[in-house]
């Protein structure tokens, strides 16, 4: 769960090697930044860690994936978002599903889901744009109107 629990107390029970006695003694293993990379964005959201990798998305819409062990590049992709919305192009931490990484565009006019191939940063899906009414969520499909799913995102 983001933040840790519904409070978003960002606690960690389980760890035991940090505390008190060491903590000024700590320095970073290694630094990754968009500024480095070339991005004009920045990082406002929480990295998801899955099997050695950090994965994270820029306010400029690029999608990083880091190599947890010395901070390298695995891969990056540049989502189309042309007219991103408050809070820049990619919002919230993204969400680790088997082999698939998703994440949440906030294309002004019509957010969307991309999932990517966690291990090469290629797309496997893109959903069509959609809205949240009254919590019934709309997925707008060009020439067909809109189409209410309660309680769930389904992209195909």
């Amino acid at each position: 769960m983001y933040g840790h629990d519904l409070a978003n107390s960002r606690s960690q029970p389980d760890e035991h090697t940090i505390g008190v006695a060491n903590v000024a003694n700590l320095k970073p293993a290694w630094v990754f930044s968009t500024k480095t990379a070339g991005d004009p964005g920045a990082f406002e959201t929480t990295p998801v860690v899955s099997e050695g990798c950090a994965y994270i998305g820029s306010t400029s819409g690029v999608l990083y994936a880091v190599d947890m062990t010395d901070g390298r590049l695995v891969w990056r992709r540049q989502l189309a978002v042309p007219s991103p919305g408050l809070g820049g192009a990619i919002v919230g931490a993204a969400a680790v599903d088997g082999d698939e990484l998703i994440v949440l565009a906030d294309e002004s006019g019509g957010p969307y889901a991309e999932a990517f191939q966690r291990s090469t940063g290629a797309v496997l899906w893109k959903s069509a744009p959609f809205v949240s009414l009254g919590g019934v969520l709309h997925e707008r499909e060009p020439g067909r109107g809109r189409r209410a799913r309660r309680g769930r995102l389904v992209a195909s």
